[in-house]
């Protein structure tokens, strides 16, 4: 039986869960089996396509299998999946163990096996939980047609306005997840964690920095028409989708799987719990004591400032009277009379 070297390189690229260097390495010890400067297909060791690895063979420059291999356990599912075009089934990689760290900014597009992983983790631990209602519509922006769709097909390019509404949605979920409706509700809750509910506001922090330089970044599209708007917005979505969303992702995935544990029957209450952490310290409470409440209440209201300032800028704008603003003006002359 014969298989074809491209067959074999698009089930490579598909099915093997390695980084990009490594993938090159497999295919480019393809190449060379075939065109007779390796001698094995040592490189498949180890992947979902293991049972080939043995059992082709270079003959004429085609990729051959001979009829005894065929007794080989599992090879004819992955020729079944060559011939198909289909990828093998591998176990997917797991999300980073970010349990207790900070999400990691990212500046390339994920995999498509992780995110598949991810966007498969999120709809299982969301299911039946507090924050479901922002997992389902996470996972249905994320397949949504429009400039920050990353699964499903390719993005689509509308106009800039387009592309903000898109983006505010998507803000908008990140930050129900912490309303009262969603992490919020678990303040003052025994069986949440106070270290687990500290690393996810600064993880909501984090978050809204990378959104306010995607905001930052769109607003360099005044002055653009025609073919430079077009490729700006290109440009300007692939951030969203790599620098916001895709953590936004692995960052919900953290929390609904979390907020699942938290819910499960038998859950035990942790020595750190929220309902403890927010108990204003007693006349006995030591300064280290002290000084963890308030700690953690100066993080709870920077988050809701930031959030605020982010996303409600029109709350904070400044409106003075004639009056007023004549005596400010008046100021700042003083401070140029001073300052020069």
């Amino acid at each position: 039986m014969q298989i074809s070297r491209d067959q074999l390189q698009q089930l490579i690229q598909l099915s093997v869960q390695h980084p990009p260097a490594q993938k090159q390495a497999m295919l480019q010890a393809l190449v060379d089996a075939v065109d007779g400067g390796g001698s094995a297909f040592a490189a498949l060791a180890g992947t979902p396509l293991q049972p080939l690895a043995s059992a082709l063979r270079v003959q004429a420059g085609c990729l051959v299998v001979p009829d005894a291999a065929f007794t080989q356990e599992g090879l004819r599912s992955c020729l079944v999946d060559a011939a198909a075009g289909v990828a093998a089934e591998e176990d997917p990689l797991p999300l980073a163990d970010a349990t207790e760290a900070l999400l990691v900014e990212q500046s390339a597009p994920m995999e498509a096996m992780q995110l598949r992983h991810a966007l498969e983790m999120l709809l299982t631990v969301g299911e039946g939980t507090q924050i479901s209602a922002v997992v389902h519509m996470l996972l249905q922006l994320a397949q949504l047609d429009g400039p920050l769709r990353m699964h499903g097909g390719p993005p689509s390019y509308g106009d800039l306005n387009n592309f903000h509404q898109h983006l505010n949605v998507l803000s908008n979920q990140l930050n129900v997840l912490h309303e009262q409706s969603g992490l919020g509700g678990y303040l003052q809750s025994p069986f949440f964690s106070r270290s687990k509910f500290e690393l996810f506001a600064l993880q909501h922090v984090q978050l809204m920095v990378w959104l306010q330089r995607v905001q930052q970044g769109a607003a360099q599209a005044a002055g653009k028409a025609g073919p430079d708007l077009q490729q700006f917005l290109l440009q300007i979505a692939h951030a969203a989708r790599v620098l916001f969303f895709q953590p936004l992702l692995l960052h919900a995935a953290q929390v609904a799987q979390y907020v699942r544990s938290v819910g499960a029957v038998g859950s035990v209450e942790p020595a750190d719990s929220m309902q403890q952490a927010m108990q204003y310290p007693s006349d006995s409470a030591s300064d280290a004591e002290r000084v963890e409440w308030l700690h953690l209440n100066l993080l709870i209201q920077f988050q809701s400032l930031y959030r605020d300032v982010l996303c409600n800028a029109a709350v904070f704008e400044l409106h003075y009277s004639n009056a007023e603003a004549g005596l400010f003006q008046a100021f700042s002359r003083l401070e140029e009379i001073y300052t020069h």
